[in-house]
């Protein structure tokens, strides 16, 4: 994976630099916070250990225009600090820091934080694409209500369903056997398509869900 380690100070970017790699990981050195946005939208990291004291715009400033762009707001962010007080810790987790390490830090302490933050990105990437499959085999023909329950409370969903009133429809095009007679498989399948997303977008926005098609015909609830 790659992390981007940031801290103005050589001697301890070589150190990040060097516990990542022994990792097995890929590290990414950035010297301040200009360099280390640049470096974030280049690269995508898929962790940042983020220094608070730097030259020009601080760690507190970097980790607040990471947190507030969608693009790098997944991102998960360790700050790596001398700055020690309850209220820098508040501070940057009230931000958005997913961790946060003092210095002088422990070597071991801190690889075993890198590995929770990557397990954690992990386990993140894999719900999120959980998601985004649902989302693909879902939303064209199901209410969106209906596509937002499962992702967001999927136990709500009983696998054997309630009890409610519905309304049925059917419906198909008029004189379609004879049309198929007398027209091209292209021509005849482009009609289809685009009579089955006409009325899957008008159910859709009538709240309903589309059960099943059955040539030129459909069934929606």
């Amino acid at each position: 994976m790659k992390i981007l380690v940031v801290d103005d100070n050589p001697d301890n970017r070589q150190l990040l630099k060097d516990i990542v790699t022994s990792m097995g990981h890929t590290a990414i050195p950035a010297t301040d916070g200009e360099e280390t946005l640049q470096l974030t939208y280049e690269h995508m990291p898929d962790l940042i250990v983020l220094d608070v004291n730097m030259p020009g715009m601080n760690g507190f400033e970097v980790l607040n225009r990471l947190k507030s762009d969608s693009k790098t707001n997944h991102i998960s962010v360790l700050m790596l600090t001398a700055l020690n007080a309850a209220e820098h810790r508040v501070q940057g987790l009230e931000i958005g820091a997913d961790d946060y390490l003092t210095k002088p830090f422990n070597s071991r302490e801190l690889m075993e934080r890198i590995k929770t933050r990557l397990r954690q990105k992990e386990q993140t990437d894999a719900l999120r694409a959980r998601q985004k499959a649902i989302r693909v085999t879902f939303e064209r023909f199901v209410a969106p209500a209906v596509v937002e329950q499962l992702l967001h409370d999927p136990g709500k969903v009983a696998l054997g369903g309630k009890l409610q009133e519905i309304t049925v429809l059917f419906a198909d095009l008029e004189g379609f056997t004879r049309m198929s007679e007398r027209t091209q498989p292209e021509k005849l399948l482009a009609i289809l398509n685009r009579y089955h997303t006409l009325m899957v977008n008008i159910i859709r926005e009538q709240g309903g869900t589309i059960d099943k098609f059955m040539g030129d015909g459909l069934m929606a609830l």
